[in-house]
Formats: C-alpha cells, structure tokens, sequence
C-alpha cells in the first residue's frame, strides 16, 4: 500500500490491545505513529514535542477522559485534527464530540476499511487545507458582498471549506454541526450559499434541505457527502439543492459549484484561488 500522507499520529487510548491494533493499522496505512498514551494526560505535550498533526482518542481514559482532552486541545491547537475512538452509540456524546471539535470518529468494533476512510477523509481536509493557505498567501480576495454558512458535524471540514470560501471573498457568517441549527443559522442570516453536510446527528442535512427550501427557496444550497449514491443525489436535487459535493474535497469541484449556484461571481476571483499564476 502507498504510503503518501506523511501525517503524525497520536494514539491516546486505555487498553493495551487496542493501541497495539491501532497502531499496526495506522503504519500499514502509510501514517507515523509518535505516541500511544494510556490516559490523557500528556496528549497536548506530545503533540508540542512530536509536531502531530492527528490525535486518535478513546472517549473513556483514566484521569482526563476523550472529551476533556478534546476540549482542550481544540482551545490551544485548532489546527490538529482529533479522531474519537468509541464504543458508545449514545447521539448525545457524538453531538458533544462533535461540537467540541471532533473531526472524525473510529467505532468500536471498527474494520480497517472504517479506519481507512475516516483517516483519509481527516488527513485529506489536512493536506487540502495546507496547499490553499500556500497558494492564497499573498493572494487578497476581492469578492465580498456575499454570505455562507457551513453546516458539518466536522469540525475539521468545516475550517477547510471555509477557508475555501473566505479566500474566495465570501463571508462565512455561521456554522452549525446538524440540520437544525442548519435552520436557524439560515433564519437568521438568509445567506447568498448554504454548504450543508447530509450525514449529521440530531438532523441529517436531506431532512433540513427539505425544510429550509420551502421557506427560503433562494437560498443556494450545496449539499456534501461521503458518498456519492444516486438516491441521496436524487433526493437532495429534488429538495432543491443547487449543488452536491462528495468528500474528500476536490477544489475545483467546489469552484465550479460555486461559480454555478452563485452565477454573478467574478470568476477571477475562484480562478486565482485555484489556478495561481
């Protein structure tokens, strides 16, 4: 298997087995691991001393559970990407999670195909994220009488579609992580694009599509997914979704979505983003 992601993992989790498992995973996978941990308690010094720019961690630890980590972790290093490793299916921890700035989940029992998936959506955002702040560094945007507003249960998607968007010149004026706060965010902005996630708690985005479009049906909305099946992408074209973006994200597929919901965009502006000189 290729090994071409060049991303540094932390595995912080209690048992002994499943670090083991993890681990041996992760390298075949093409990923460094620089650290197994058994509790929580040094996740944010190792991934100052390793340079990591992933944490795998189980939600039940001794002295600092997944979550309080979590916590912590996204306040002091936004950009790492944090997997939660889990065997609960309670809804409400996987909202909390996800609120806290999780960017992606590991279910116990997992398979490697799971593994494999979930990381490659995370470490995808993460190179994808890097390669537009080189390119847009020096770049100043121009387009900037138009809103957005993301809504994705990840939190690392979310930061790489709205630097796309902002580097863009749009203005990303609220975020949410399920469907209903998909609706109050657009209630209370009533936003020229909407970037809605179909596969989230509490609401999935098809449901809120449906709600959202008969009470805004100017609102553009570009739905995002993990897969491309033909029933979510008939389903969410005849809810009234303008757009549909699969991850992992391709840039110039995200151009082209938005250059056609947004037909007034100064195309330059996307074309600079994507196609630097």
């Amino acid at each position: 298997m290729a090994r071409q992601h060049n991303l540094k993992i932390i595995i912080a989790d209690d048992s002994n087995a499943m670090r083991a498992v993890l681990s041996s995973l992760f390298m075949e996978l093409g990923y460094e691991v620089v650290s197994l941990l058994k509790d929580g308690v040094n996740v944010i010094n190792d991934v100052l001393r390793y340079q990591a720019d992933i944490v795998c961690l189980d939600y039940h630890m001794p002295k600092k559970d997944g979550l309080q980590v979590l916590n912590e972790l996204h306040a002091k290093h936004p950009e790492v990407a944090v997997v939660m490793i889990t065997s609960d299916e309670d809804p409400r921890v996987h909202e909390k999670a996800t609120d806290l700035g999780a960017a992606g989940f590991i279910f116990k029992p997992f398979s490697q195909e799971q593994i494999s998936a979930e990381l490659t959506k995370v470490s995808t955002a993460i190179h994808s994220l890097r390669q537009l702040r080189q390119q847009t560094a020096t770049e100043d945007a121009q387009f900037t009488n138009k809103t957005a507003v993301i809504v994705d249960d990840s939190e690392t998607m979310r930061r790489l579609l709205k630097f796309i968007l902002e580097s863009s010149g749009l203005n990303v004026v609220g975020e949410g992580v399920h469907g209903k706060q998909a609706l109050d965010l657009v209630k209370k902005h009533v936003p020229n694009l909407l970037c809605m996630d179909i596969d989230m708690p509490v609401m999935n985005g098809l449901t809120a599509l449906g709600e959202i479009k008969p009470i805004y049906p100017d609102v553009p909305v570009i739905m995002i997914s993990g897969h491309n099946d033909k029933k979510s992408v008939i389903e969410a074209v005849n809810k009234g979704a303008s757009g549909y973006i699969v991850k992992p994200f391709d840039p110039d597929l995200i151009e082209a979505e938005i250059k056609k919901v947004i037909p007034d965009l100064n195309a330059d502006d996307l074309d600079s983003l994507f196609d630097p000189a």
